[in-house]
């Protein structure tokens, strides 16, 4: 019906076919009964309300979501230049390049998920109530370090051992980035709350996060073999900068959280 299909484009066919298959057990779930509401309506705010409640909680919520959007920004952009780094630089074919990657992501993507979350609720419970937030802010200033030995380390066991150790770093945090909104928002406003952030987060990490490291190459060095550099400039001020600002979002998450269980 729509042509020939290259074996890529029917390999995204058959996943994004599988994946309507998730329709059927969401269709099944019923809406929770909701506990502890903390908002004055209790029926769902408008968004214009919404928006005013982040504006008037700033001090989290703008720190979180500038601090994640900078994350992202790294994230993407490096998800859309490493396999053209190592096929420039390292003469990887780009088959080659597609399943080293993703078997490189595939063992840090499962562990660190599940580490991630099993830390966070063990901390909480030994009553670290900004666990998950702290471990994101960890994983960021961590990357600080790892992203630039992915282009300079001379060895490339080193090398990719250390991709390795930046996948599962930007897995622990990714994980738990949902989780620090909803722990912080009034359970009436959460989705609405979640959507903001995921519109900025992914506006800013999407839109400039590869474009900010083509211009770096393109401008700043000049030469199509510089892409890992630009890759570790973006790397390491995205995280720098993100951390910083993740750290000033730790102190009004937990007033945040204090002030949802007094019912403020």
């Amino acid at each position: 019906m729509v042509g020939e299909l290259k074996a890529w484009q029917l390999v995204l066919i058959i996943v994004g076919a599988l994946s309507l298959m998730m329709v059927i057990p969401l269709s099944l779930i019923k809406e929770p009964k909701r506990h502890g509401d903390t908002t004055s309506a209790k029926t769902d705010m408008p968004f214009k309300a919404v928006l005013q409640y982040l504006w008037d909680k700033k001090r989290f919520y703008g720190s979180y979501i500038v601090g994640i959007s900078l994350i992202n920004l790294y994230g993407y952009g490096a998800g859309a230049w490493l396999p053209s780094y190592f096929i420039r630089v390292h003469e990887w074919d780009a088959s080659s390049a597609g399943i080293n990657l993703g078997l490189l992501y595939l063992v840090p993507a499962v562990l660190g998920g599940l580490a991630s979350g099993w830390l966070s609720d063990r901390l909480y419970s030994r009553g670290y109530s900004t666990a998950p937030l702290m471990i994101i802010t960890v994983a960021a200033g961590l990357s600080i370090l790892v992203v630039p030995a992915i282009i300079y380390i001379p060895l490339m066991e080193i090398r990719l051992t250390a991709l390795v150790l930046a996948n599962l770093l930007m897995v622990m945090l990714a994980v738990l980035l949902p989780t620090v909104i909803q722990m912080g928002t009034p359970n009436r406003i959460r989705a609405q709350a979640s959507a903001v952030y995921l519109l900025i987060g992914n506006l800013i990490g999407i839109g400039f996060g590869p474009t900010a490291i083509a211009l770096i190459t393109d401008y700043v060095f000049k030469d199509d073999m510089a892409v890992g550099h630009a890759i570790a400039i973006v790397g390491v001020s995205c995280f720098s900068a993100g951390t910083l600002i993740l750290l000033t979002a730790i102190k009004p998450f937990r007033q945040q959280q204090a002030q949802l269980q007094a019912g403020v």
